[in-house]
């Protein structure tokens, strides 16, 4: 932090402590709306949105092979039994998976707030 920021803070732990105890939670909400607003500027800064790799072909992957490399903690029937976002039917009976979209879907589900 710079001088300006602390002398700004000492202010405020000033003002607080001094202030008479009628006017202190006017002052907590004024803080808290502070911290409110700092949180909102990191949470926008640390979480960028994915982005898609234009450059790259899109394969369309099996379901055995986006099961063994992308989710190898379900079994294949699981995985094929669930309605991903990345699923494309290619035929009556004949599914297969975009790897690109698969990544953007687990890049958003990765940056997402437990």
């Amino acid at each position: 932090m710079d001088t300006q920021q602390l002398e700004a803070f000492e202010v405020l732990e000033k003002t607080i402590m001094t202030a008479p105890p009628a006017e202190l939670p006017d002052l907590f909400a004024g803080v808290a709306k502070l911290q409110a607003l700092a949180f909102a500027r990191i949470a926008s800064v640390s979480a960028p949105a994915p982005v898609a790799e234009p450059d790259k072909p899109d394969r369309l992957l099996s379901a055995d092979e986006a099961q063994m490399r992308y989710f190898p903690a379900l079994t294949v029937a699981q995985f094929k039994r669930r309605r991903w976002p990345f699923r494309r039917a290619i035929g009556r009976r004949s599914v297969l998976y975009s790897e690109r979209a698969l990544r953007l879907y687990l890049a958003r589900a990765s940056a997402k707030p437990a």
